[in-house]
């Protein structure tokens, strides 16, 4: 079994109940369906696909991909349910015992999605360092919360 301090990673399963992770899962579909690019929240909470190069979307059609979300900024704000996944007091305790320090602060959330037939060629992979999200000389916890269908 991985181990946080080992390994970089470990896996917490059933930290979410199937309950948490399907309303998680429809909030985010609800958000792609009402947030286009003409809505007044687009430009501060979505990169769309047609930001990713062009090797990360070969053959596809960046017109197409300017409407469709690639990531999701600002989760708390957008959605209630991805908020209570967020604010977890399971997440949290975790969070503290892998840092080791009781005062753990929310920093920064996102969905990356990865739509079927169009998704983008891209790994999952951690951006570390990230002037961003967390500089070289940081303490951080990152959990990665598959939303996906299996």
């Amino acid at each position: 079994m991985a181990d946080f301090q080992r390994d970089g990673y470990q896996l917490f399963p059933g930290c979410f109940s199937t309950r948490e992770i399907t309303a998680a899962r429809k909030a985010v579909e609800t958000i792609c369906g009402k947030l286009t690019p003409d809505h007044p929240r687009w430009d501060s909470v979505v990169i769309p696909l047609s930001s990713l190069s062009e090797h990360r979307n070969p053959g596809a059609d960046s017109a197409r991909l300017s409407s469709i979300p690639f990531l999701l900024t600002g989760l708390p704000v957008l959605s209630d349910a991805l908020a209570d996944l967020i604010l977890s007091e399971a997440l949290w305790t975790i969070a503290a015992k892998l840092l080791q320090n009781e005062r753990v602060v929310y920093h920064f959330s996102n969905v990356t999605r990865k739509p079927a037939g169009i998704g983008p060629n891209l790994t999952w992979h951690r951006d570390y360092p990230n002037r961003g999200i967390c500089p070289r000389r940081s303490e951080f916890f990152r959990a990665l919360i598959p939303l996906g269908n299996r």
